[in-house]
């Protein structure tokens, strides 16, 4: 807002591929280590709805269908995933 970073979206996200990213996203699933994955609070119910489809076309299948490891927060929750993501995720794997 007036030029300084809100380090998360105020808007609608406009260069995101919701498709592109939740595919990439549901087959990162495939990875029995996978934590969670953090996203913006904007992107993420985009990233639900597309996930979503994507399961229901077969495009996905899986742990992401049935219970993804995709994480946010729309407001500030306290739960450390409000800031920093508005223009990357976070992925974290846990160690075999």
């Amino acid at each position: 807002l007036g030029g300084d970073d809100q380090y998360h979206c105020t808007s609608d996200p406009h260069l995101l591929e919701p498709w592109r990213t939740a595919l990439f996203l549901g087959h990162l699933h495939a990875n029995d280590d996978l934590r969670v994955i953090g996203v913006d609070g904007r992107a993420g119910p985009l990233l639900d709805a597309a996930l979503a489809r994507l399961c229901a076309d077969g495009w996905v299948s899986g742990l992401a269908c049935r219970r993804h490891r995709i994480t946010y927060e729309t407001t500030d929750e306290g739960r450390g995933w409000y800031y920093f993501h508005h223009h990357h995720a976070h992925i974290s794997v846990s160690r075999p």
